[in-house]
């Protein structure tokens, strides 16, 4: 298994939820929309930061549904990569990531 990549996503998770935490709290003080866009991609970050380290500890202890948790594993980094990346993206150009803007509002705060 990959448990060491689980482990170093959910760190680098863990790291760039609190730098966006604190960027958001700091640099866009006087945006509350630039600072609820970087909050949420925070919060999510670090929810699947959690996710993966209990993802690995559940892996280490057993070996069935290696398959599934490996699964699991890979949707939390790349749920990550695409939410939190496209709302930092969002709060510090303005930039739409993805460019499809009509679903991108039923999920992200305006």
């Amino acid at each position: 298994m990959t448990i060491w990549i689980w482990l170093l996503a959910a760190a680098v998770n863990g790291l760039l939820a609190v730098a966006a935490g604190a960027a958001a709290s700091h640099l866009f003080a006087g945006d509350p929309h630039r600072v609820t866009l970087m909050s949420t991609g925070a919060q999510y970050a670090m929810y699947h930061a959690l996710a993966l380290l209990a993802l690995a500890a559940l892996a280490e202890r057993t070996k069935e549904g290696a398959a599934f948790l490996a699964a699991a594993a890979w949707l939390f980094i790349a749920g990550t990569v695409l939410f939190s990346s496209s709302l930092y993206l969002l709060a510090l150009t303005g930039f739409h990531a993805l460019g499809c803007h009509a679903w991108r509002r039923a999920r992200t705060p305006r």
